[in-house]
């Protein structure tokens, strides 16, 4: 239930699942798909389905999810703020009293103008599939979530795409797009302003597209994330090692296609990667560790993958300039 924007751990009355903001309850019965044309919140196991837009919300959440085993499908509709200060377009989110949730998946989604598109906490072995995060202070938001999958998402013209914020181990981060964010395509810690521990091991990032951001990935006080098979195309790429860390850029040379259409996998594509393919096998041997420019303080990636037939130094790119101006959120 929900009374001034409190949320209350009380059982699903009569079968009947969902609160909106209106005080209209939905039919949540196993098997039944309720229909959500309006912010509320999810107290009970269940597939619901948004059937409209919901837009210039003044919710300071517009969908709680406040349960595990929830399919939340947006069916390719938009949820968009009013770009108020502390609020969240869908949340998932336990307290003490609920503990984490499992099991949970939010796909299909638009979300924006937000502070934070779409914030999960607490929650593990979810799903955040195919949804687009679009003009918010930080379009999709960790903190305290683990064994989790992030695919086919989205996430431009924020201030950070995609924000670890701390305690987040072991996600695995897979075909996601992260474009025009003025402050970090990808960040793990660094882009918030938290005193608590920023920390978040063992996640596993590859097949991404993270371009035309200020930096395209930025990580603090992380270790043991595996990055490699993303295309990097940003005004400065990487920055790793503040505050220690040791996380690795590449994996070993493996037969099979990559983000760039070579015949290895191995490390990841650097736009300003300088160095030469002398092997034959598109895969940098000059200029390695490549550490985008000092940026990769400890170790880097030994594998760059370079593109077919090119001469040394023709990794280069140019990137757009007008980052900031068209990602114009607020920083």
């Amino acid at each position: 239930m929900v009374s001034n924007n409190h949320i209350e751990n009380v059982a699903c009355p009569q079968n009947r699942c969902w609160d909106n903001d209106a005080g209209i309850v939905a039919d949540g019965r196993a098997g039944a798909v309720t229909l959500i044309s309006s912010c509320g919140t999810i107290y009970s196991p269940g597939e619901y389905v948004l059937n409209q837009n919901i837009i210039n919300s003044n919710s300071m959440a517009c969908i709680r999810i406040m349960s595990s085993n929830v399919i939340f499908d947006g069916a390719g509709y938009m949820i968009g703020g009013v770009n108020a200060s502390n609020t969240i377009g869908v949340v998932i989110s336990a307290n003490v009293s609920l503990g984490t949730f499992v099991n949970v998946t939010v796909k299909n989604l638009k979300v924006r103008d937000w502070d934070f598109g779409i914030f999960s906490s607490e929650l593990f072995d979810g799903t955040i599939t195919n949804n687009i995060a679009l003009s918010n202070r930080y379009g999709i938001f960790l903190r305290y979530s683990s064994n989790n999958n992030l695919t086919s998402n989205n996430a431009s013209n924020n201030y950070v795409g995609f924000e670890f914020e701390a305690g987040n181990n072991y996600n695995n981060i897979t075909n996601n797009t992260a474009t025009l964010n003025s402050a970090s395509g990808i960040d793990l810690g660094h882009f918030t302003n938290v005193s608590i521990d920023r920390i978040n091991n063992n996640n596993t990032f590859t097949g991404n597209t993270i371009e035309s951001n200020n930096f395209g990935i930025t990580i603090v006080s992380s270790d043991y994330n595996t990055i490699y098979d993303n295309y990097f195309n940003n005004m400065n790429n990487a920055l790793d090692g503040l505050n220690g860390g040791m996380n690795y850029w590449n994996i070993s040379k493996t037969k099979g296609t990559n983000i760039i259409k070579g015949e290895f996998l191995g490390g990841n594509f650097w736009s300003d990667y300088a160095g030469n393919d002398t092997y034959g096998d598109n895969l940098g041997d000059t200029f390695i560790p490549y550490n985008s420019s000092g940026n990769i303080l400890y170790g880097g990636d030994y594998l760059p993958l370079v593109r077919n037939n090119t001469p040394p130094g023709s990794n280069i790119e140019v990137t757009p300039t007008q980052i900031f101006q068209s990602a114009s959120k607020r920083s």
